[in-house]
């Protein structure tokens, strides 16, 4: 596995991780680690769910910036 691939699922799990101690959600789908996740540059999971919730929150961040 190339390094920039272990370094991208390692800081999409340290998301997940920072997230879980701070007792927020920390699910793929969940509007937090989708926040999180864009925020850092970690990468998204490509289950539909996650997804999902990755379109869904940057269609409603790009709606309030207009």
């Amino acid at each position: 596995m190339p390094r920039s691939e272990v370094l991208d699922a390692l800081l999409h799990e340290l998301v997940h991780w920072y997230l879980f101690t701070q007792g927020l959600p920390c699910g793929d789908g969940d509007e937090d680690f989708v926040k999180e996740a864009l925020r850092v540059g970690a990468p998204i999971s490509g289950t539909r769910e996650a997804q999902r919730a990755a379109y869904q929150y940057k269609k409603y961040t790009e709606e309030d910036e207009e």
